[in-house]
């Protein structure tokens, strides 16, 4: 069991090499990217792959394989003991989630959901008039694929509204498997978009690998993806995926704005979409295709070390 608060820290140990596979727009493809340069990765070496995509994680599914050995994630929230409460009130000025509502002459209310658990409430009351209370948020799985892959995700429960703890569990635990494993790479599938939880997933990262489409939409989510690389001073690469169906003019555009090198270009393939189906990653049932080739670049890329 893990306890989460605001207040945890993540003890970031020395990887050989982690990366990310990340994408401001969902639905571009970043998960079967991410899948399979793991799976190529770990013909040679231990590789570890982090789900990051608390909310919906998906990379089991594209693996064939069950979300096992579970670990729960609980966090702390505030019960408030209405014999010792002097209303007093300070609890309630003092949360910085508005998660506790104090009205004079009736029991204080606290907003579980919201309360984020950084314990300040408790540390204040002077009456002991607040008492700890938990409740699990999320889960943790360690998945085994092949002698040299292990699947780490992160899982978020139906209804909870917090990513960002179940994603620092999750990290926490695939930093672990791969001290136990002595793994070389550590890939992190961050979900989409430029949340609090992305950032998270990304922290410590060597460099990303963006992943977008040549739509609109597309071009407007890398630049957002981007800027938040840029931020976090992570270096960047783009992967055009379902190249093709539309201009890729303002992609290349934003792209060398942000000097992220493009690193492949994967054409819409109904190769992909079997493989998608089949639950079985492209690179092993077309191995000889355009597209594995093209991944089979990047991952060697990777491991001579030249992004």
């Amino acid at each position: 069991m893990i306890i989460f608060s605001c207040i945890t820290l993540l003890y970031v140990q020395v990887v050989d090499m982690m990366f990310a596979i990340t994408g401001g727009k969902g639905g571009t493809g970043k998960s079967t990217i991410a899948t399979n340069i793991a799976v190529l990765l770990s013909k040679h070496d231990k590789t570890i792959l982090l789900d990051a995509d608390v909310e919906e994680p998906n990379d089991f599914i594209l693996l064939s394989t069950e979300l096992t050995k579970e670990v729960p994630v609980m966090t702390v929230y505030p019960d408030i003991i209405k014999e010792k409460c002097t209303y007093c009130m300070r609890c309630a000025q003092i949360c910085p989630e508005n998660a506790i509502v104090i009205v004079k002459g009736k029991h204080p209310v606290v907003f579980d959901k919201i309360c984020s658990g950084c314990g300040l409430c408790f540390y204040e009351c002077k009456y002991g008039a607040i008492k700890r209370r938990f409740r699990i948020i999320g889960y943790t799985y360690s998945s085994s694929i092949n002698e040299n892959l292990t699947l780490v995700t992160g899982k978020l429960v139906e209804g909870e509204e917090r990513a960002y703890p179940i994603v620092l569990a999750a990290k926490e635990r695939a930093l672990q498997e791969h001290m136990r494993t002595n793994a070389k790479y550590l890939i992190v599938d961050t979900s989409a978009g430029t949340s609090n939880s992305v950032a998270a997933a990304l922290k410590g990262c060597e460099f990303a690998i963006a992943v977008t489409e040549p739509t609109p939409l597309g071009a407007h989510d890398l630049n957002l993806i981007l800027m938040l690389l840029d931020r976090l001073s992570i270096r960047s690469y783009v992967i055009i995926n379902r190249a093709g169906i539309g201009s890729e003019e303002e992609i290349l555009r934003i792209s060398k704005e942000h000097n992220a090198e493009i690193l492949g270009r994967i054409p819409y393939s109904e190769k992909i979409i079997e493989s998608y189906v089949r639950g079985i990653p492209l690179v092993l049932i077309y191995p000889n295709s355009e597209e594995a080739k093209m991944l089979n670049e990047i991952a060697n890329m990777i491991k001579e070390g030249l992004l």
